[in-house]
């Protein structure tokens, strides 16, 4: 039995063959001499045969692929701050906790502000265990992209960055 996200991307696909086969059915009835509906058919065939084998393609890989354990390993993720990419190490211990939040130094964020950001959120992190924290005033842009760069760091291993309140950009409202 396949998951919900599964059956919801084949039909989608068989929604799009279907729309995909009405327009050959359109091309029939051209009546300008100039155009050779058959040309356009068989063109058409392949993107409906194209489409087929990337909607099988796409269904046949599992979506719960294996996790990466974080458990005393150190991470590294990075998102885009207010001058450039923010760079960051997440240490976890054994019971999946994270111990620090290191952002690396060779950033571009603005001395005196972003740095109060860098200095901060990670303990913030590490302190609420949740990537659910507040900004720092005047350093929105550097504290969301710390706790961005941990999420993407933690992204694919068995400590969801959701299960720590993290919500992707575009999902907030």
């Amino acid at each position: 039995m396949s998951d919900p996200a599964t059956e919801k991307h084949r039909r989608a696909c068989a929604s799009c063959l279907v729309l995909v086969s009405l327009e050959v059915q359109d091309l029939t009835s051209i009546s300008d001499p100039r155009i050779n509906p058959e040309r356009h058919i068989m063109k058409y065939n392949r993107i409906i045969w194209f489409i087929a084998a990337m909607a099988l393609i796409t269904t046949a890989v599992p979506s719960n692929a294996q996790q990466t354990s974080v458990a005393g390993k150190t991470l590294s993720g990075k998102a885009y701050g207010y001058h450039g990419w923010v760079n960051v190490s997440v240490d976890v211990d054994t019971h999946k906790k994270i111990t620090s939040v290191t952002v690396d130094e060779n950033h571009h964020e603005t001395f005196g502000v972003g740095t109060v950001a860098i200095n901060k959120i990670g303990r913030k992190i590490v302190a609420k265990q949740s990537l659910d924290i507040d900004a720092v005033t005047g350093a929105s842009m550097t504290s969301k992209a710390i706790v961005q760069a941990v999420a993407n760091a933690l992204q694919g291993t068995d400590l969801d960055p959701s299960s720590l309140g993290y919500v992707a950009p575009a999902e907030k409202n």
